[in-house]
């Protein structure tokens, strides 16, 4: 079985990420092992195991962004000793600003262990809901209101453009947008979920990528690793 550890910086990321590793796994078999921080301990909220099945991925949420890394270099002899054949870590540009990536990517890499493990670091530009934005098709699916150009009146943003990474906030974007349809997006449990269940990850694998070069890296990254 091949075994692969995610390390996202929240909530949303984890539910996020647990869907998108469905999808790109396909028909093989998934068992999920979803940790959460707390107090620099990871605590076990459930592991699935059904022993036909094919792939191992542990979705660690660090609840923290700049903690992502700090834990994978805590954690990574351990999961190299249990097995694991690759790390990722997932994390969000903001609050940092678009000319501050640079600097943020070659930081992180001169901290990344150095073993036999590859661990492959993506930072989302400049938030994984730019990701959300980008799969376009799901704001009508969560609301009829929310068509394009409703939402460019209340975003000043374009749906049709494409170019939701040149975004600085797209949370407060994505909230924006919900607010014509009387709906928000604060992150809680509710309305991360109904914001994953809305989008198309078909859509995502074939489109939306396409779009987003952060999203794409972490998809490519993803594929490998289920190589």
């Amino acid at each position: 079985m091949k075994k692969v550890a995610i390390f996202v910086e929240g909530h949303t990321e984890a539910a996020f990420v647990r869907k998108l590793v469905i999808h790109v796994a396909g028909a093989r078999g998934v068992n999920f092992i979803s940790e959460v921080q707390h107090g620099g301990v990871f605590v076990q909220h459930y592991h699935d195991h059904s022993p036909g099945n094919d792939l191992e991925v542990l979705i660690a949420n660090c609840c923290n962004d700049a903690a992502v890394l700090t834990f994978i270099r805590e954690r990574y002899e351990k999961l190299a000793a249990a097995g694991y054949s690759s790390v990722l870590g997932l994390r969000d540009l903001y609050p940092l600003t678009h000319q501050e990536l640079p600097a943020l990517e070659a930081g992180m890499q001169t901290r990344v262990p150095d073993g036999d493990v590859p661990v492959q670091l993506v930072v989302a530009v400049a938030e994984v809901e730019a990701w959300f934005i980008e799969e376009v098709t799901h704001f009508t699916r969560i609301d009829p209101l929310l068509d394009d150009e409703s939402v460019q009146v209340a975003t000043g943003y374009s749906l049709s453009s494409r170019l939701a990474e040149s975004l600085p906030h797209p949370a407060e974007t994505l909230h924006q947008a919900y607010q014509v349809a009387g709906m928000a997006w604060r992150k809680t449990s509710s309305q991360v979920a109904r914001t994953v269940s809305s989008l198309d990850f078909g859509f995502m694998l074939q489109d939306a990528r396409k779009h987003s070069q952060s999203m794409d890296l972490f998809l490519c990254h993803l594929e490998e690793a289920f190589q």
